[in-house]
Parts: C-alpha cells; sequence; structure tokens
C-alpha cells in the first residue's frame, strides 16, 4: 500500500471482545473455565446466583485463582480446559485424571471458596511450515528481537502521529541454531501491570559463541517489532 492499510488494526480491537465471550461456558452440570485470564462471571446455578472470579497475570504467570460467592451452599461441577500447549494442570485441591481435555470439581461450594490452579509449562520446539524451528512456553511464542532503529518518514497534523521505517541496527541472527529447549530459563514478571511493561524471556548459554553471541535470549513475539521467530 502507499498509505497505511486501515483493516488490521481496528480489526484486531475485536479479538478482545470475542476473547472475553468465550473465556466461560456453561455445562449441563456446572460451569466450565474454557480459557484463563482475570474475569469475574456471574450466573445463575439451580436457581442460585454464583460469581466467579478469576485472579490472575497469566500468561505471565502459571498459576490462576477462582474465588467463587453464593448466596447459598449449591452443588456444581467447575470445570477446567487444559490448552493444548499445557502438560497438565494442578491444585492443591484433588483434580483427578482429564476428561475430554477438562479437569473437574464436583461439589457442593460455599460462599468465598477459592481454588488455585497451576498450569504445567514447559519449553516446547516446534516446527514451522517452512520445517525451520521456534519455541514456544505456554500460550507465548518466543522471538529474538532485532534491535532497530525508527525512521520518520511521513508526519500527519495530528501531534504525534506519523509514518516510520524501521531499519535494523544489528545484523540478523542468521547463523544461530536453537540449542535443546530444556537448556533454556523462563524468566518473568509476576507483578507487572501490563504486558508490554513486563519482563519476560527465555535465555540459555550457548555452548559455542555464535553470531558473537555466548548467550540467546527470546522474548515474546507481541513484545517486538523487528525478529526473527525461526531458526
Amino acid at each position: 500500500h502507499s498509505e497505511p492499510a486501515v483493516c488490521c488494526t481496528p480489526n484486531y480491537g475485536r479479538n478482545l471482545s470475542y476473547f472475553v465471550e468465550q473465556i466461560w461456558m456453561k455445562a449441563t452440570d456446572g460451569i466450565a473455565a474454557v480459557m484463563y485470564g482475570p474475569t469475574l462471571l456471574t450466573t445463575e446455578i439451580n436457581g442460585t446466583k454464583v460469581s466467579i472470579e478469576q485472579r490472575t497475570n497469566y500468561p505471565l504467570s502459571d498459576e490462576v485463582t477462582f474465588v467463587i460467592k453464593l448466596d447459598t451452599p449449591t452443588r456444581f461441577t467447575l470445570y477446567f480446559r487444559q490448552p493444548a500447549w499445557t502438560d497438565a494442570i494442578e491444585s492443591d485441591t484433588p483434580l483427578g485424571e482429564a476428561t475430554a481435555g477438562f479437569y473437574r470439581i464436583d461439589k457442593e461450594w460455599k460462599d468465598g471458596e477459592e481454588i488455585k490452579i497451576r498450569l504445567q509449562n514447559e519449553v516446547q520446539l516446534q516446527t514451522a511450515n517452512n520445517e525451520e524451528q521456534y519455541l514456544q512456553r505456554g500460550p507465548l511464542v518466543y522471538a529474538y528481537e532485532i534491535p532497530h532503529q525508527e525512521k520518520a518518514v511521513k508526519a500527519y497534523d495530528y501531534k504525534n502521529f506519523q509514518d516510520y521505517y524501521c531499519l535494523p541496527t544489528q545484523k540478523d541472527f542468521a547463523d544461530v541454531s536453537l540449542p535443546d529447549p530444556t537448556e533454556f530459563r523462563w524468566k518473568t514478571d509476576e507483578q507487572a501491570q501490563t504486558f508490554h511493561d513486563s519482563e519476560i524471556y527465555l535465555e540459555c548459554h550457548l555452548p559455542e559463541a555464535q553470531a558473537g553471541q555466548e548467550t540467546l535470549k527470546l522474548v515474546p513475539m507481541g513484545k517486538t517489532i523487528l525478529r526473527r521467530v525461526t531458526f
């Protein structure tokens, strides 16, 4: 395009509403947490008003706490979906084996009860369509961030709005191959208020310095502008 296209950016705003709309599902015998994120569900089960709050900093954290509030003690099943990228879900409350991709707790719930789950995420080596490989941990894909500088090429009347080029200031990491996923350590910042302000990355020591670097540091793809994802 000679001018920026106005389709991708505004359309992407729909994703958040789709995500929130589909976080919870109602089952015949209870409620299912289909996705994870800080949310509050209010509904009615067997004539009783129920609210379930997810308290979490996911995906910066692997833990989610569910806080149940209701008018009177009520029996129902609370389901927890196991994402494809999660090896298992653990909890201090027995969950049993996953069935059809869901763990569950079936009990009579009392007002104020809390259930904490932990998603068991490991660094996974994935293969892309071009047969190159990339790393994923939990829902996040990690990338090598290429340092860059921004060059403004067009200014608009509205203050601070401009088109700009992103130009790399370092040669691409062309000759690096990914080490074994178990060599990477995961660093996260569970207290960060926003994803983009967080300090979260995968890092490992390269056995032999590659491309002039002794360590390989990968950050979530969504935190980068110029990047290399597959190797």
